[in-house]
């Protein structure tokens, strides 16, 4: 039994780019969904299929030369210590990398983007650069 989904969707993703996989097949669940819709809408992945009831399949996304579009993703908030931002703290936590930060609201999964136009602060489960 997994118990962090997030965790382990975000290690497959990682594994697929260090092989050169076009597809990878993570667990599905609601904030897995929601997690990987907002990476869609920032432009990290090409599209997200239900495989079934238990598997969504990613489309990983490569440019012209065959280089991954994601970099590096990574889990920041962990069960075991849970990491909250405020709304202000989001101005600026973008780097020069053009990395995102997906961020867990009272309102929903959304970017740290969306959150600072939002005006709401959260839980920041991950960063993808």
């Amino acid at each position: 039994m997994i118990n962090d989904r997030i965790s382990d969707s975000f290690s497959r993703v990682r594994n697929a780019l260090l092989v050169g996989k076009k597809h990878v097949s993570v667990l599905n669940s609601a904030i897995v969904k929601s997690v990987f819709k907002v990476i869609q809408e920032e432009g990290f992945i090409e599209d997200i299929k239900e495989n079934s009831d238990r598997e969504l399949l990613i489309k990983l996304k490569y440019d012209k030369k065959g280089i991954p579009v994601i970099r590096g993703i990574s889990r920041i908030s962990k069960s075991s210590k849970r990491v909250y931002y405020k709304c202000k703290d989001f101005d600026g936590m973008r780097r020069k990398d053009f990395s995102m930060f997906i961020v867990t609201t009272s309102v929903g999964v959304m970017s740290d983007r969306e959150a600072l136009r939002s005006g709401v602060g959260g839980e920041l489960i991950g960063k993808v650069f």
